[in-house]
């Protein structure tokens, strides 16, 4: 519970959802429901203390998924702009430090955002192939042999089939 109680910054009630605990500051990490640590579930189904960290951990992995997937670019990036604002201050250490990591790149984070959510990720896939086979092949003697195999690992080879 001290996970929740650190990293929850903003109390929020639905009709579906119960109250979160608060701090009184403006974003939160991840928010965990008030009362008791069993919130009504049946006894197969309580969550122990012992899984707060998980639990909140997984909470802020899906405030970064809602930010990427949000369909309006807008509000995609306010939702980036409070993880990079909360995530810092989040007291279970594996979080704290992708917030710090996060707002060292805050500009190229945000940008996703601001560029019509372009992403340089199938090119780093594309290098990352090739750097694995480049070290699998463990030096080619040809030339030749070696574009060959770069371009059939990186999908760019499109050989005719053999007539007959």
């Amino acid at each position: 519970m001290r996970f929740a109680a650190a990293c929850s910054r903003r109390s929020t009630v639905t009709a579906a959802a119960p109250a979160t605990r608060s701090t009184g500051s403006a974003t939160s990490c991840a928010a965990r429901p008030s009362g008791s640590p069993t919130n009504n579930r049946p006894a197969s189904r309580r969550r122990s203390p012992r899984h707060d960290a998980v639990h909140v951990a997984w909470q802020c992995a899906q405030r970064v998924r809602a930010a990427y997937a949000h369909p309006d670019p807008a509000a995609g990036r306010q939702l980036a702009e409070q993880v990079v604002d909360g995530f810092p201050s989040c007291p279970i250490p594996e979080i704290a430090r992708l917030g710090r990591t996060l707002r060292q790149w805050k500009d190229a984070f945000l940008a996703y955002f601001d560029t019509d959510r372009a992403s340089n990720g199938g090119t780093e896939a594309i290098n990352g192939l090739i750097e694995l086979h480049r070290r699998i092949a463990r030096g080619f003697r040809n030339r030749e042999n070696y574009r060959l195999r770069m371009l059939l690992v990186g999908g760019g080879l499109t050989l005719d089939p053999p007539q007959v």
